[in-house]
C-alpha cells in the first residue's frame, strides 16, 4: 500500500509577489454579498469612485506623459530637450557668447606709458585692463560692458516637477465622467467590464466573470472549491484536505487526499482516489477542490519569505540567481541537450502524439505502482536526448532523468522489439540526471484555470508522478495541449518537493546553428543556490542570454514517489527521502 500525496507548483510572478504593498480599499465582504462564512468565495468586485483626475499644467511648465501624466519645468535660461524628463539632462542651456567688463589696474608705465603687468593689455586710454579668466577682448570700446567674450558650450540639468496629474497610487484612470480615478478592493484588480459594472475588478490577475474557485474569502476563512470555510477545520479522516497554506500535509499520517470527494480518506483507498482523479481530468471535469490548493500571491510570498527572512533578502536572491542561471545555461552539458530536446518538444506538441500522452497519464500508468511503463514508453518512442541517454547507459556520475508529460511520433527501430533492459540501480539521494516531461490540461470550464501532470524517472527505477493546479488558461488535448519537456543534471529524489522557484531564460544556439526555438525556464531549490534543470516548451526563437529573466515561485509535493532501492517501492518514509 502506497501514499498518495498531491504535487502543487502555482506559479506567480515575483514581481507581483515582490511589489510594494497592495493600496487598495478593504473588501466589503457584507456589501457583495460573499466571501463570509458559508457563502461563495468573492471573485469579481466593483470599482470604488476615487476622484476627478487633475487637469492642466501652471504657467510656465510643460506636460509630459511619464507617470501616467506630469507637469515639469526647466530652470530660467534652459531649453528641454528629447531625453526623459526624469533624467539629469533634461533641460539644457543651448551654446553661446558669454560677455563681461574688463577690469581697470591703472595707469600704463614705461617710458611710453604702454607697459601693463602679466595678463593685463594696455588700451589708448592710458590705462591696464585684464578680462576675467577664460575670456578674450572684443572690439567693444574697454569701458562696455562686452568688453570681453568666452564661447560657452552646451550645459544640461535636471527639470523640477510641478504637478502630478495622474490618479493617486493605488487607484487607476478611467474616461468616464470627463476623466476620473477608481479603485479596485485590495487583492483585486481591473477587468476589461465597465467600470461602473459589479465585475469591473476581479481577484488574482483574472478577466471579468471567473468562477468563485479562484475569489477570496474573509480573513480567517478559506476559500475550498469555491466557499468560505473556517479556516484550519481540516485534515481529520472526512473532513476536508488542508490548503497547502493552512498545513502540511494535507490529511492526517495514515490518510490520502481524495479531491474528487474533497476529503480526507483511509490510506487504502488511495489508489482509488489517485485513479479518480486522473480520470476526471482527462474528462474534463471541473476540479474545485484541487484548484483551490492554488495559494494566492501573498500566500505564495509568505511561503517564499519563510524560507528568505524578508522580501529584500528574498530580491538579492533573485538577482544572484540570475547570474548563476546564465552560467547554467552555458554549461557544455545543458547547452549540448537543448538544441537535441527541440525535435522532441515539437513532437510532443503535434497532433499525432495525442494517443501517446493519453497513455502516458492514464490512471494505469500514474496510479499503476511504480514508473516502469514511463521508461518503457520514452526510450521506445526516442522521447529522451541521444547525448542524456548515452550519458546513462555509461552509468556516468552525476547523470539520471525525470518526466512530465509525453506524447512522441514513430516507434524507433532500437526499441521495436519491446524488449525492455533496466539500467542499474541508482542511490535516490545520489544526485544524478532526471528527464521529465509535463502536460497541462483544463482544470474548470470558464475558471482560467488548468493542472499539470508531471512525471519523474531516472531509468533506474527511482521517479514519481506529480499533479500541479495553475490560475491561467488551458485547453484539453483535444484542442492542443502544453507540453514541455524537464531536464534536470543534478537532482536527486529529494529535489522535486517544497518550496521551489523558476527564472525564464533563452536557450543557447549550437555554435553555426539557428536559434533553439524553445520557451526557456530554469529552476531552482528553495534556497536559490543553483539552478537544478530546466523545462523546454514551444516559444520564439531566442539566440542569446539573457532574453527575459521573469521569476516566478510554487511548492511542490509528490503524488506517488517510488525508490527502486526499497522493496516496498512506495516512497511515504523510505530511503529516497530525508
Amino acid at each position: 500500500m502506497y501514499r498518495l500525496f498531491v504535487h502543487l507548483i502555482t506559479c506567480s510572478a515575483l514581481a507581483l509577489l515582490l511589489g510594494a504593498p497592495a493600496t487598495g480599499h478593504a473588501v466589503d465582504f457584507d456589501a457583495m454579498k460573499c466571501g463570509s462564512l458559508g457563502q461563495p468565495a468573492c471573485s469579481v468586485a466593483p470599482a470604488t469612485y476615487e476622484s476627478r483626475k487633475p487637469k492642466g499644467c501652471p504657467k510656465g511648465s510643460f506636460f509630459d506623459p511619464i507617470n501616467g501624466g506630469s507637469c515639469w519645468s526647466c530652470p530660467s535660461g534652459t531649453v528641454r530637450q528629447v531625453t526623459p524628463v526624469n533624467s539629469g539632462d533634461a533641460c539644457m542651456r543651448p551654446p553661446g557668447e558669454t560677455t563681461r567688463k574688463a577690469t581697470r589696474h591703472g595707469r600704463g608705465k614705461g617710458l611710453l606709458g604702454t607697459d601693463c603687468a602679466r595678463g593685463q593689455f594696455w588700451d589708448p586710454n592710458g590705462s591696464c585692463y585684464s578680462c576675467p579668466r577664460g575670456y578674450t577682448r572684443t572690439a567693444a570700446p574697454v569701458t562696455a560692458n562686452n568688453a570681453c567674450t568666452k564661447w560657452r558650450g552646451p550645459s544640461f540639468t535636471k527639470a523640477a516637477l510641478e504637478k502630478r496629474l495622474a490618479c493617486p497610487d493605488g487607484s487607476f484612470f478611467d474616461p468616464s465622467r470627463g476623466g476620473s480615478c477608481w479603485s479596485c478592493p485590495e487583492g483585486y484588480v481591473r477587468t476589461l467590464a465597465g467600470v461602473s459594472k459589479s465585475n469591473a475588478c476581479a481577484a488574482g490577475n483574472l478577466v471579468a466573470g471567473v468562477s468563485q474557485v479562484l475569489g477570496l474569502c474573509d480573513d480567517g476563512l478559506a476559500n475550498v472549491g469555491g466557499r468560505c470555510y473556517e479556516r484550519n477545520r481540516c485534515g481529520a479522516l472526512g473532513e476536508r484536505p488542508c490548503l497547502i497554506v493552512e498545513r502540511i500535509p494535507s490529511c492526517d499520517a495514515g490518510l490520502a487526499e481524495d479531491f474528487i470527494n474533497n476529503r480526507c480518506v483511509e490510506d487504502r483507498f488511495a489508489q482509488t482516489a489517485c485513479r479518480a482523479l486522473v480520470g476526471a481530468l482527462w474528462e474534463g471535469k471541473e476540479l474545485a477542490a484541487l484548484l483551490s490548493q492554488a495559494p494566492k500571491p501573498d500566500e505564495l510570498l509568505n511561503l517564499a519569505l519563510d524560507q528568505h527572512g524578508t522580501t529584500a533578502a528574498l530580491r538579492r536572491k533573485v538577482e544572484d540567481a540570475r547570474k548563476r542561471g546564465e552560467e547554467f545555461m552555458r554549461d557544455a552539458i545543458v547547452s549540448r541537450m537543448i538544441p537535441e530536446a527541440e525535435p522532441i518538444v515539437a513532437r510532443l506538441n503535434g497532433p499525432a502524439a495525442s494517443a501517446l500522452v493519453r497513455e502516458m497519464f492514464s490512471a494505469d500508468t500514474v496510479c499503476g505502482g511504480d514508473v516502469k511503463k514511463m521508461d518503457r514508453l520514452i526510450t521506445l518512442y526516442d522521447l529522451v536526448p541521444p547525448s542524456v541517454l548515452a550519458d546513462i547507459e555509461r552509468a556516468r556520475p552525476n547523470t539520471a532523468i525525470i518526466f512530465g508529460a509525453l506524447p512522441v511520433l514513430g516507434i524507433s527501430s532500437a526499441h521495436a522489439d519491446g524488449e525492455w533492459d533496466p539500467i542499474p540501480l541508482a542511490d535516490p539521494l545520489w544526485r544524478h540526471f532526471f528527464i521529465g516531461y509535463q502536460l497541462t490540461l483544463s482544470g474548470a470550464k470558464g475558471v482560467g484555470a488548468g493542472v499539470s501532470i508531471t512525471g519523474v524517472t531516472d531509468l533506474r527505477g527511482n521517479g514519481g508522478f506529480y499533479i500541479a493546479p495553475h490560475a491561467k488558461a488551458v485547453t484539453n488535448i483535444g484542442g492542443g495541449a502544453d507540453v514541455r519537456l524537464l531536464l534536470f543534471p543534478k537532482a536527486n529524489m529529494n529535489t522535486f518537493k517544497g518550496v521551489g522557484f523558476g527564472l525564464g531564460a533563452t536557450g543557447p544556439s549550437p555554435k553555426g546553428g539557428k536559434p533553439v526555438s524553445l520557451g526557456v525556464d530554469l529552476m531552482f531549490e528553495s534556497d536559490l543556490s543553483q539552478p537544478l534543470g530546466v523545462g523546454l516548451g514551444a516559444g520564439a526563437a531566442l539566440s542569446k542570454l539573457p532574453a527575459d529573466l521573469g521569476a516566478s515561485a510554487g511548492y511542490a509535493f509528490p503524488l506517488n514517489q517510488y525508490c527502486a532501492s526499497t522493496p516496498e517501492q512506495a516512497c511515504e518514509s523510505c530511503s529516497c527521502l530525508d
